[in-house]
């Protein structure tokens, strides 16, 4: 799900999502900077970048509003931002994984309620094949 390349060896996508990191510093410009690219239609805009949470809700809507047919997502300028911000850099990363997760368990919950149409062979697809594919451009 997560690939760690260069530019020269990134994958041609028709679908993908770009999120630069250049000049980013702190933890709330890195926030803003992800929900403003990973959010659902219906999402609120985050005017302050203070809350995980709030991310993890908008990235999470992303998601769920495309379930199965994601975007590639292309995180630029990510070296200098992970040397200058290890832990941050971490959680960030670990909060889209979670939240794509959460789409899973999301989907998983409405199966069991009956309230959606996904068979178990389009949610094992979600999980194994058609994960969103994350590539960090190391610089």
């Amino acid at each position: 799900m997560i690939t760690f390349c260069k530019k020269s060896e990134l994958p041609k996508s028709n679908k993908k999502i770009m999120i630069d990191f250049q000049d980013c510093s702190g933890k709330e410009n890195a926030i803003l900077r992800v929900s403003q690219k990973l959010k659902g239609r219906e999402s609120p805009s985050l005017v302050s970048g203070r809350s995980f949470d709030a991310l993890f809700d908008v990235v999470c809507d992303f998601f769920n509003e495309n379930w199965m047919n994601w975007h590639d997502i292309h995180i630029y300028n990510w070296s200098e931002f992970s040397r200058k911000n290890p832990i941050l850099s971490q959680q960030i990363l670990t909060l889209i994984i979670e939240a794509y997760l959460a789409s899973i368990s999301s989907e998983i919950q409405m199966m069991i309620c009956e309230e959606t149409n996904t068979s178990i062979h389009q949610l094992l697809e979600a999980a194994r094949d058609k994960k969103p594919n994350i590539y960090i451009l190391l610089t």
